[in-house]
């Protein structure tokens, strides 16, 4: 995946001056830092004061978000003006700038993330999805909560089984394991590792909202349903007693060491 994609970063730094799959990156970060925006360099002060402008205006508009991340997007024609560089290179010089804030104010910055990592996981109902009907949008709701809390549950069991059986008991074998086959535990992670990778990537770089999550839920609801015959494979084993490790005699009735 890598090699392919290195033509394409080639094609951009020979043709627009950059180089990697995206120029946009410092936009999208941005998104991230409305909320301290203030702190840039006095250096920096025209860019700062067109951003600031734009972030107000846009927290008291009526019927907005009320937010102001979205800030960037409504004022980068703006910034070329003032500051005479390409698109591409605004968004290099706001990546710098993003950066130079996270750095002055990390805990800001963690404090974003950390909103995005909840709102991420609410549902995404669209008027479209909903059909202007609220008893089809709350059952929309009901059945998000239920797949996404029941993937939660999941990844909780298979983390807590895998610490249970790495640090509690001395070998693998003396736990007992889920009944997987290979291609489901495959499967599983495959999915777990895009789902999370997005979450990840949005989040952090992002704005980090329920619609970037929606592309990967056909993958929670996936994992979900291979989880669930997973589950159901361990309950018969442990049912049967095949694999569970015998208990530990008794103190007083263990023999006692020869000298």
């Amino acid at each position: 995946a890598v090699l392919s994609l290195l033509p394409y970063v080639w094609f951009n730094a020979r043709q627009f001056g950059f180089t990697g799959v995206t120029f946009s990156t410092g936009f999208h970060l941005t998104t991230k830092t409305m909320a301290f925006i203030e702190r840039l360099p006095d250096e920096y002060a025209d860019i700062r004061e067109v951003l600031i402008r734009e972030r107000d205006a846009q927290l008291t508009k009526r019927g907005g978000t009320h937010t102001g991340t979205q800030t960037i997007w409504s004022v980068r024609e703006e910034l070329q003006a003032i500051t005479g560089k390409s698109r591409p290179e605004v968004a290099s010089l706001m990546l710098r700038l993003n950066l130079k804030l996270i750095a002055q104010a990390p805990l800001e910055y963690l404090q974003e993330v950390a909103r995005s990592f909840a709102v991420y996981w609410f549902p995404a109902v669209t008027p479209l999805a909903a059909m202007g009907s609220r008893v089809l949008r709350s059952t929309w709701i009901l059945l998000h909560t239920v797949v996404v809390g029941f993937w939660w549950v999941q990844l909780l069991v298979v983390a807590g089984l895998f610490l249970y059986r790495r640090w509690i008991f001395s070998s693998r074998e003396s736990a007992v394991p889920f009944v997987a086959t290979g291609p489901q535990a495959s499967a599983f992670w495959f999915a777990a590792v895009i789902v999370f990778y997005t979450m990840l990537v949005t989040c952090i770089v992002d704005i980090g909202e329920p619609r970037q999550r929606r592309p990967t839920d056909v993958f929670v609801v996936f994992a979900s349903v291979v989880g669930i015959d997973v589950w159901r494979r361990t309950r018969q084993r442990v049912t049967t007693g095949a694999g569970i490790p015998a208990p530990a005699a008794p103190l007083a009735h263990r023999p006692q060491d020869t000298p």
